[in-house]
């Protein structure tokens, strides 16, 4: 916070340092919860697929301003691509197919849709027969040279009958071969006409393979179709998503096929290629179409590609799962409250925000970063029920474990009598053990935990909890598992040295939670992360336990407080009072998984 202060006034940048709000701090954190609860009840949160540029080498989305950084000119195949026509009414003494243009074909096993500029015309022409026959000869390739690009056009792999293409119209010159106009229509014409996949799914057959009307279709390149697989590119998403939303019935929405896994490589779904890197696999994907007689021509384009600026990967276009609020649902008010903000300038009110506001979408709230809020959803695994919360009293409120849990701070020793003013030896050279009054006190005690079924014993190794677990495990038979995780506090050089000396150099204050440690020692978070870490192993290995944990009084005070909600400076406060668990005392806990990080601090 100090570095980023000092660099904020470095920088010459106007910000009230005084009375920051600091979006790490738990209070932040908590407000941005309590937010999204609010946005979650009226039902304008929801989780679906954004496409970002996406680094598979660092497994990283990156920003605009990266992506920014890495672009370079490169060159690399583009194709041409057939996809045959299934509708009735196209049947013709040839087949007949779709012509569509694509600079990335290993997008093309991801494929669920052919978009089309509904106010284009397109024209069906025919080649191949007698037209092939004047163009070439040959059953090679033909190279063609077209504004410094090599073509490829695969004559060969037209049969000897006449076949027939639609395309746009005014992109006819890419035939580079004669054709013969059969037949022109409006793109409208053509929406809703089904094709056959070129490599088909299961999931996708009966609702995909769909021609879809797109207003961002060009005829700048290409064919004036383009191909459409959601999964690689925010465009191909975003008309996927609104064609799924006009359809009510779930089995006839457009699929999000993820072929590609986060490496950058083809799921084992994709059979041909699978465990390729996509980039990798473009070769293998144009020899297979082309075996296929799918492939019409082939071009060496030159364009500008985003490379990651860590690594150098080529960056793909891909689809994670993100959080968003449905701004578009809220979207007449944001207009309509617009209209009461005072602006300066004037302008911006009908101008930049304004304009804005008319194409407002939704807010997707994910990120990928180093750090940033925890987004409070809890799912549940087996039936995917979805649980938001609201506040850390929300998160408390949660049921974490089947198990019952029992706290117990060992006996009385003569460090809590005769030597009171010092500190624990550690190690010691000589067993602390019970003092004859600590002995008594947990013999005590257990008479209580006959009545509390307990199923096993959690001790700190230390002989004083040693001792007191062995008490109790020998009365009520049961087994004790040790371990160091439940030890007392690491006091480091301090250990063995008078109280008043400790207590003169790290004085009881919020400071040693984090920052202030002794030589050799543990912080407060430190000990609070152990000891939190040794409790959720415990409830892994074991369900529906009454389960008593041994331990001394630091890590049971810590632990006690934090699972009651208290902040950090309510705990200490509990300490100075002396509210803390005694020796020889037993209590209940409500064990709960709290989100700690690595000093051991709520995050």
């Amino acid at each position: 916070k100090k570095d980023w202060e000092r660099l904020t006034e470095r920088i010459g940048y106007w910000l009230d340092l005084g009375n920051p709000y600091v979006t790490y701090t738990p209070d932040y954190i908590e407000s941005v919860w309590w937010i999204l609860k609010e946005i979650w009840k009226k039902g304008l949160l929801y989780q679906d697929f954004k496409v970002i540029p996406y680094c598979p080498r660092c497994g990283t989305s990156l920003s605009s301003h990266e992506v920014a950084q890495g672009y370079k000119r490169i060159k690399e195949p583009a194709i041409y691509v057939k996809f045959e026509i299934l509708n009735p009414k196209f049947e013709t003494k040839g087949k007949i197919y779709f012509l569509v243009w694509t600079t990335t074909p290993w997008t093309l096993p991801g494929n669920v849709a052919i978009a089309i500029n509904p106010k284009f015309t397109y024209a069906q022409v025919k080649i191949g027969d007698e037209l092939a026959t004047r163009t070439s000869s040959s059953s090679s390739p033909t190279r063609v040279a077209t504004k410094g690009r090599e073509e490829r056009m695969f004559f060969d792999s037209l049969p000897s009958e006449a076949q027939y293409l639609i395309l746009a119209k005014d992109r006819l010159n890419i035939l580079g071969r004669d054709y013969e106009i059969v037949k022109e229509f409006k793109g409208k014409d053509l929406v809703g006409l089904r094709y056959q996949a070129l490599y088909p799914k299961e999931e996708a057959l009966k609702s995909a393979y769909k021609v879809l009307p797109a207003d961002f279709v060009s005829l700048e390149e290409g064919t004036g179709l383009v191909h459409i697989a959601p999964a690689f590119g925010a465009d191909d998403m975003e008309l996927i998503k609104n064609q799924n939303a006009k359809i009510k019935n779930q089995n006839e929405k457009f699929p999000i096929l993820l072929t590609v896994d986060e490496e950058g490589k083809f799921k084992f779904e994709v059979k041909k290629f699978a465990e390729l890197f996509v980039k990798d696999a473009d070769p293998l994907i144009i020899e297979d179409l082309k075996n296929r007689g799918l492939l019409f021509k082939e071009e060496l384009y030159e364009h500008d590609y985003p490379f990651c600026w860590r690594c150098h990967t080529p960056l793909l276009y891909y689809a994670k799962k993100s959080w968003f609020i449905r701004m578009t649902k809220v979207k007449r008010d944001l207009i309509k409250n617009n209209q009461k903000i005072n602006w300066i300038p004037s302008h911006i009110k009908e101008g930049r925000f304004g304009e804005w506001l008319k194409e407002v979408k939704d807010w997707a709230l994910s990120r990928e970063r180093y750090w940033g809020t925890p987004l409070p959803v809890w799912q549940c695994k087996k039936c995917g029920n979805l649980e938001v919360i609201g506040s850390k009293n929300d998160l408390l409120k949660q049921k974490f474990s089947t198990n019952q849990y029992y706290i117990l701070r060992h006996g009385e020793t003569i460090y809590q009598t005769s030597k009171k003013e010092i500190i624990y030896p550690w190690p010691e050279r000589e067993p602390i053990l019970l003092a004859e009054k600590g002995e008594e006190e947990i013999k005590m005690v257990v008479k209580k935990f006959k009545k509390k079924k307990i199923d096993l014993i959690y001790s700190s190794d230390i002989p004083r909890t040693r001792q007191t677990a062995e008490i109790v495990a020998k009365e009520l038979g049961i087994k004790i598992i040790f371990d160091k995780r439940l030890r007392d506090i690491n006091l480091g050089i301090y250990h063995g040295q008078k109280k008043e000396e400790f207590y003169k150099d790290l004085p009881l204050t919020i400071e040693r939670f984090y920052n202030r440690k002794p030589k050799k020692g543990e912080t407060f978070g430190m000990v609070r992360k152990r000891i939190f870490e040794c409790l959720e192993d415990v409830g892994r290995k074991h369900q529906n336990k009454n389960i008593l944990i041994v331990s001394h009084g630091d890590p049971l005070w810590l632990l006690e407080g934090t699972l009651k909600g208290l902040d950090d400076e309510a705990i200490i406060k509990q300490r100075i009072k002396k509210k803390t668990i005694k020796n020889g005392e037993f209590r209940k806990i409500e064990f709960k998984k709290i989100p700690l990080n690595g000093k051991g601090e709520l995050d």
